[in-house]
């Protein structure tokens, strides 16, 4: 196995790592088409192992957890900007091929149904501040409590 010493090399290696301080730009970007950190890493030009490690390594959080808060974010974007829409519409706006996968998503990564959604949208999100929480937060703002009531 031969390695490659332009690989390794610590310019090179700075270069890398300053062109994926973007990696969230271009994910909200392209956040209706990316369905996996592989396809995201792939689409950014760099192996998942690689990725993911310096993705971690520079916002202290897996490449997964930052999709999912991404994804969390359009569907907030967009239900503010379409608080009439049907859930079916908003699902596909966003990515998703249906308001059921909407659903099971939101479901399974932060325990919140889309009649939370709903909700919030008619008060309003903060998707910028939704980004820097961790999941149990998030659960917390959907549900309106405080941090010893989502205990």
């Amino acid at each position: 196995m031969e390695i490659s010493a332009t690989k390794y090399h610590p310019h090179n290696f700075f270069q890398e790592r300053k062109s994926l301080r973007h990696a969230l730009v271009f994910l909200e970007a392209h956040i209706e088409t990316i369905r996996n950190v592989k396809q995201w890493a792939a689409d950014m030009g760099y192996s998942r192992c690689y990725f993911s490690r310096t993705i971690h390594d520079i916002y202290g959080e897996t490449a997964i957890s930052l999709l999912h808060k991404v994804r969390l974010a359009a569907l907030c974007d967009a239900w503010s900007y379409h608080p009439d829409k049907k859930a079916y519409s908003i699902a596909q706006e966003t990515g998703f091929n249906n308001d059921k996968m909407m659903g099971q998503f939101l479901s399974r990564n932060f325990h919140i149904v889309i009649a939370d959604m709903r909700k919030k949208a008619e008060v309003g999100f903060d998707e910028l501040e939704m980004i820097k929480m961790s999941k149990e937060e998030i659960y917390c703002y959907f549900k309106n409590r405080t941090e010893t009531d989502c205990k």
